[in-house]
C-alpha cells in the first residue's frame, strides 16, 4: 500500500480516507474527477481520495511503468491515490473502513456510452 499525497489534506493513514473512488484510471478524466467531488460534497465527513490496485481480478498485473505513469496523472491534477494490492471490492471495503466506495467499472472494447455509465455506490 503506498500513497501519493497530492492534494493538501495528507493524512497519515490510508484509513483515514473515507471517500474513495476505486478504478484503473486509464486514463484519469473529468468525469472521474467530478465523481469524486460530487461525493465528496455528499459526505463531507471524509477525506476524498482515488484508488489503484496493482493486483487486478480480471486483468494482468500493473508493472512499475505503468503504475509510475498513472501516479503521474494525479500529482497533475493535485489530487491523491492509493496504491494497493486489494484486488477485490469487498476487500477493499474491509481494510479501508470508508464512509463510501465507489467503483467505477471497466468498460470492454473501448465503448463508452456516457448515459449508460454504472457506478456502484457502497455506504459503509
Amino acid at each position: 500500500m503506498k500513497i501519493y499525497p497530492f492534494a493538501n489534506d495528507n493524512p497519515a493513514s490510508s484509513r483515514e480516507r473515507k471517500i474513495i473512488l476505486s478504478g484503473s484510471f486509464n486514463p484519469l478524466h473529468d468525469g472521474h474527477l467530478k465523481l469524486l467531488e460530487v461525493a465528496s460534497r455528499m459526505y463531507d465527513d471524509g477525506l476524498p481520495c482515488f484508488e489503484i490496485s496493482a493486483i487486478n481480478a480480471d486483468k494482468p498485473p500493473l508493472t512499475v511503468a505503468q503504475i509510475k505513469e498513472r501516479v503521474k496523472q494525479f500529482e497533475k491534477a493535485g489530487k491523491t491515490v492509493i496504491i494497493s494490492n486489494q484486488p477485490y471490492f469487498y476487500k477493499k471495503a474491509d481494510y479501508f473502513q470508508a464512509v463510501l466506495l465507489l467503483l467505477v467499472p471497466t468498460l470492454q472494447h473501448g465503448l463508452l456510452i456516457r448515459n449508460t455509465t454504472v457506478v456502484t455506490m457502497v455506504k459503509c
